[in-house]
């Protein structure tokens, strides 16, 4: 089956179920002029291990990585703007997310049934519940990240470790049921929410 792709560089649009399947393949590198992955466009890659995204990536389509078995960790990068939250579900390897930039991201159902242990995020998501993600230990919240919303990491039970960078506010019940979470440095945070914690 196909191991290896070489896209064109003029290449702007990777469509639905493009590369669904491709069992064999094991990375791949996106294009400068690529701005959509669509959805389901790499699901079922189960050996897929390495994706680069270009920066001028802005929509990720629903399921486009879904069950890339084989994925450990993924950079979204902050161009991306237009997310589907089940483009990550059921990577049964994937541990690490970075994502988020300037403009928030809206998206649900992020990452479902992706045993995520840590998540960067370096811009704010709005009315993103991460309570899925039962497996989140660390998270990190760097450059634009500056608020965090209601219910945004409500019941992640196994989370221990938050790095709160430059968060000014923080959400009604956002950490509510994070009953392994120990300490918080929250000497920079101007506002906090009813049942924050």
């Amino acid at each position: 089956g196909l191991r290896e792709l070489t896209l064109s560089n003029s290449l702007e649009n990777i469509g639905t179920y493009a590369f669904a399947n491709c069992t064999s393949l094991d990375k791949i590198r996106l294009p400068a002029n690529v701005t959509t992955v669509d959805y389901y466009a790499f699901y079922g890659c189960k050996n897929l291990h390495e994706i680069s995204l270009n920066e001028n990536l802005n929509k990720i389509g629903a399921s486009a990585f879904k069950a890339c078995h084989a994925l450990k960790e993924i950079t979204i990068p902050m161009s991306v703007t237009d997310f589907a939250g089940s483009a990550l579900d059921s990577c049964t390897n994937l541990k690490s997310i970075t994502i988020g930039g300037p403009i928030p991201l809206r998206c649900s159902n992020f990452a479902k049934h992706s045993p995520v242990e840590s998540i960067t995020l370096r811009g704010n998501l709005a009315n993103v519940q991460l309570s899925d993600l039962k497996t989140l230990t660390t998270v990190r919240l760097t450059d634009y990240c500056d608020a965090i919303d209601k219910y945004a990491f409500y019941s992640c039970f196994g989370l221990k470790e938050i790095y709160f960078g430059n968060i000014k506010s923080i959400g009604y019940n956002a950490f509510g049921y994070c009953t392994s979470l120990t300490s918080a440095d929250l000497s920079k945070v101007e506002e906090i929410g009813n049942q924050a914690f």
